[in-house]
């Protein structure tokens, strides 16, 4: 029930943080949750990290990082460079991939930052501590 109620709470907030845009997100930010600013480079770095495990699923499948809107011309750059296959293929086709990239990925990351930096907050408002020795801890039993 517990989980129910933070994903749907998540998607309020994303609605809310999406329609609030420009207002009281710092220049450097994508968001706001719970007063702390999702910057750009936090984005970009897991935008990074989900576009390696995309890859990661097809063995040999280049790391592209659509990053860059509206124009992606570093993600138009990453694809000539690294899929031969369609380095003659037009900037507009290309950058209409980038763009549909950006889209998935960056909906999975802004899902995945908007709960982490909520969770984050409820406990700190709820004072819960976890220290590196418990984490470890929890990781090797679950790795067992």
């Amino acid at each position: 029930m517990r989980r129910s109620i933070l994903a749907l709470g998540a998607f309020f907030v994303l609605a809310a943080t999406i329609s609030a845009c420009g207002s009281g997100v710092a220049g450097n930010s994508v968001a706001d949750m719970a007063g702390n600013p999702i910057t750009t480079a936090a984005f970009n770095h897991w935008m990074y990290v989900a576009a390696k495990g995309q890859a990661a699923q097809s063995p040999g499948a280049p790391v592209i990082v659509a990053s860059d809107p509206p124009d992606f011309k570093n993600c138009i750059a990453q694809i000539r460079g690294q899929v031969p296959t369609l380095a003659k293929t037009s900037s507009s086709q290309l950058k209409n991939t980038c763009s549909q990239l950006f889209t998935s990925l960056g909906s999975q990351v802004m899902d995945f930052l908007i709960k982490a930096y909520w969770y984050q907050a409820e406990a700190a408002k709820l004072h819960v501590k976890v220290t590196d020795a418990q984490v470890q801890q929890a990781f090797n039993s679950a790795k067992q």
